[in-house]
């Protein structure tokens, strides 16, 4: 099920969702269908550079939802955000290189 969709390209109306399934939470490539519905994205993986048979979600599994949380929380560090009680950027003009 989609929790959560960010429309990144507003002509083809494709985006990244957060989604949930059996307890395992996923970031998935998705788009808004014309009835407003959002859509995950499927595709056909290689296999030995021929594609498989079976379409498959394009998604990147983060585990449950304390997995899923702390690596998004770290992901967030890498790109220079700190978590707090709210979202600050990091300052980093103290660090000599």
């Amino acid at each position: 099920m989609i929790i959560h969709f960010v429309e990144t390209d507003e002509q083809y109306h494709n985006g990244v969702a957060i989604e949930e399934y059996e307890g395992k939470y996923s970031i998935v490539r998705a788009n808004k269908g014309k009835d407003g519905q959002v859509y995950s994205k499927w595709g056909y993986p290689q296999y030995k550079k021929a594609p498989i048979e079976t379409a498959i979600p394009w998604k990147i599994e983060l585990g449950n939802k304390d997995q899923a949380i702390s690596i998004l929380q770290t992901m967030l560090t890498e790109l220079g955000w700190r978590l707090g009680t709210n979202f600050e950027p990091v300052d980093d003009s103290g660090i000599p290189f």
